[in-house]
C-alpha cells in the first residue's frame, strides 16, 4: 500500500521520485524575545544531529517584552477502556 499525495507522483517502478523531506521547526526564547527557524536538514549523523542543513529560513523574532499570554489547553484525561473477557 502507497499513499500518493499531490506532487509526490510514483516512479514508473511504483517508487516515488525523491523521499519525503522533513523539516524543522525550531525556536528559542530569551528574555526579551522568541527567535525561530524553519530548517531542512541535508545531512544528519549516526548520533542523530544534523551536520549540514539544506536550507534554513530565518522567521521574524516574536517580541515578548511586554509579556507574552499563555494559551489555555484542556487537560488530557485517560479514557476508561473497559474489557470482557469471551466465553
Amino acid at each position: 500500500m502507497v499513499l500518493v499525495l499531490p506532487g509526490m507522483e510514483l516512479a514508473q517502478d511504483g517508487t516515488a521520485d525523491e523521499p519525503p523531506a522533513t523539516w524543522f521547526l525550531m525556536a528559542h526564547g530569551s528574555g526579551k524575545a522568541i527567535q525561530a527557524e524553519l530548517s531542512l536538514p541535508l545531512i544528519i549523523g549516526n548520533d542523530g544531529y544534523v551536520k549540514v542543513w539544506a536550507e534554513r529560513i530565518l522567521l521574524d523574532d516574536i517580541d515578548t517584552a511586554s509579556g507574552v499570554t499563555p494559551i489555555e489547553v484542556e487537560p488530557v484525561t485517560t479514557p476508561a477502556v473497559h474489557v470482557r473477557r469471551r466465553g
